[in-house]
């Protein structure tokens, strides 16, 4: 069955009003050219340049996203990727979590994982998936999936 897809809603980047656009499916745009700009990825997450008058400035998609559709950060609070995945920077999978929250959610916790478990995680690792990404699919902390591959580094250099 053919599903229609709406398109994408257009606001202003918060700051940068006259240069560039953020839409609710992720997208950063330039005013000028009309072109979508391509992010860059790192470890915490899509990142793309703004500039202002030749300088620019380094901004995750996910704050710019929420910025205009939510409004500003809350104090005490970070933009998160609600499916763990980095490079989804939909506005329906943002939101502003306070660090305790965030913290209680993703850093507590102890859950064993079963040997092909743990050679799964490292292979995924190994293919580039983030550790995000595969900690939402194990059910696990960010930081149990860094501490496993921490441990598989420490065994491959002894």
């Amino acid at each position: 069955m053919y599903q229609m897809t709406t398109p994408p809603n257009w606001k202003p980047v918060v700051g940068y009003e006259n240069s560039y656009s953020v839409s609710d499916k992720g997208e950063i745009k330039s005013k000028l050219s009309g072109k979508v700009l391509r992010p860059n990825n790192s470890k915490n997450g899509l990142r793309v340049a703004l500039y202002d008058n030749g300088i620019p400035k380094i901004f995750p998609v996910r704050s710019l996203v929420l910025a205009a559709f939510v409004g500003p950060c809350p104090a005490n609070h970070w933009p998160v990727n609600v499916d763990g995945n980095d490079e989804n920077n939909a506005l329906s999978n943002l939101k502003y979590q306070s660090r305790s929250d965030y913290l209680r959610t993703n850093m507590i916790g102890t859950v064993k994982l079963s040997n092909s478990e743990k050679e799964e995680i490292i292979d995924r690792i190994k293919s580039g998936e983030s550790k995000t990404s595969i900690a939402a699919l194990m059910g696990v902390s960010v930081s149990r999936i860094s501490t496993l591959w921490s441990e598989y580094e420490h065994e491959q250099s002894t």
